[in-house]
């Protein structure tokens, strides 16, 4: 009877293995398309009616049957951002001022947590699949800038993008893409066939930024870049290996100083030059970028505890106060703003602990983790230009960062998981 019992939990445990695999399967392919129409396609090719509502409703149904084969409790480090969500729709149900606005950008924001989810849900303990994230939003994030290449417009600013993209959105989504190629890059250290594929896609990235010529993108862009090098350079003296930072910072000051000699006069005339230096529609840019964050501190001074509710700003004026933080601060006030900086603070947290542990037994956990707090870094100082609650990328660098915890966190303190 014992015997009986055995082999058919045996075979029980097998059935849901073969299915979890095809589960696995299904909702990557799901996922793969969410990412590259939502990335590239509706605003390079075509947009699809109803498509982004049919991926996530497979995505969440999908997602909800991992969750029940793994039995994993992979959500609980995105606990703020859930407590986040919950808040500002019981406090904009209660006090939006704008009560369509609200009920628009509430869904749209609900509507993109699905595919954070389904990241999260996807990867949950294996570096195998978190290297498949990477990889499907490497290729997004290229192909997104050839289209700027090939079939980009100008902007009033001398800006390139596609259709109706917003520069400073796109530019996000670049960074994005250059976080999970160089992630990559450092992972492939060994195979130099990869590395220079991931290095042709680090310069199309790179080259699209300056092209779509938004000044916070080119920042952010750059000091990850830097990051990057301090990163791999800290981890490499673990590792025993001399630092070769000051000669990769001498090569590209060198590198610099003969673009500017020889091609000066080119470099004057891009927009990203002119951006920086004061063109006039720049400057009006900016005076409407001002009128846009008074109107939200506003708000903020008016209903500084709850705010007036999400979309509170559009609500107001016609458009968003174009800043992660005064949004927060008119549209959730204190509370809200306090919920979504302790969401980036548990991240460091999480990933400074696992530093500590990097430093103690390998260079790879300690290039990680510094890394991926260098990027939590970015995120929030791009916040400063978007407003990034409204716009999918920042729920799939959430999904992102909270994959790579649950991966570290797995193998290194609870490695019987896996």
């Amino acid at each position: 009877m014992n015997y009986i019992m055995r082999t058919y939990i045996s075979d029980l445990n097998e059935k849901r293995m073969t299915l979890g695999k095809f589960t696995d399967i299904l909702l990557f392919i799901i996922l793969s398309a969410f990412v590259l129409y939502t990335v590239w396609f509706q605003y390079a090719v075509h947009e699809i009616g109803g498509l982004i509502s049919l991926a996530g409703i497979l995505m969440l149904a999908f997602s909800v049957l991992e969750m029940l084969f793994k039995k994993a409790d992979t959500l609980s480090v995105l606990l703020p951002f859930f407590a986040f969500l919950l808040y500002v729709l019981l406090t904009g149900l209660a006090f939006a001022k704008y009560n369509a606005t609200f009920a628009d950008m509430m869904s749209q924001m609900l509507k993109y947590v699905i595919p954070m989810i389904a990241i999260i849900t996807y990867v949950g303990y294996e570096r195998r699949k978190a290297n498949h994230v990477f990889i499907l939003f490497s290729i997004a994030a290229t192909i997104l800038s050839v289209s700027v290449f090939v079939s980009g417009t100008k902007t009033s600013t001398n800006a390139v993008t596609l259709g109706d993209y917003n520069t400073n959105t796109l530019s996000c989504v670049l960074i994005l893409g250059l976080f999970c190629s160089l992630m990559q890059f450092y992972e492939y250290r060994k195979n130099n066939k990869i590395r220079i594929l991931l290095l042709g896609c680090i310069l199309i990235l790179s080259v699209a930024q300056v092209i779509v010529a938004s000044r916070r993108g080119v920042i952010i862009h750059t000091l990850l870049l830097i990051m990057y090098l301090i990163a791999a350079d800290k981890a490499n003296k673990k590792d025993g290996k001399s630092s070769k930072l000051g000669i990769v910072i001498i090569g590209f000051g060198v590198a610099a100083y003969f673009a500017y000699v020889f091609f000066g006069d080119k470099l004057e005339s891009l927009a990203i030059v002119q951006r920086f230096f004061g063109a006039k529609a720049t400057e009006h840019g900016d005076s409407l970028r001002h009128y846009y964050q008074s109107t939200a501190l506003r708000l903020f001074n008016d209903h500084p505890i709850f705010g007036v509710g999400i979309g509170g700003v559009a609500g107001e004026i016609g458009v968003y106060s174009h800043s992660f933080f005064h949004e927060l601060l008119a549209c959730s006030g204190l509370v809200g703003l306090f919920l979504m900086l302790y969401l980036f603070i548990k991240f460091m947290r999480y990933f400074n602990i696992l530093k500590k542990m990097g430093d103690a037994n390998g260079h790879q956990l300690t290039f990680e983790t510094v890394f991926c707090m260098c990027f939590c870094i970015c995120v929030l100082l791009s916040g400063f230009a978007v407003v990034m609650i409204y716009d999918v990328f920042f729920y799939y660098v959430l999904g992102i960062l909270a994959s790579l915890i649950n991966v570290y966190e797995t193998e290194n303190l609870r490695p019987d998981i896996l």
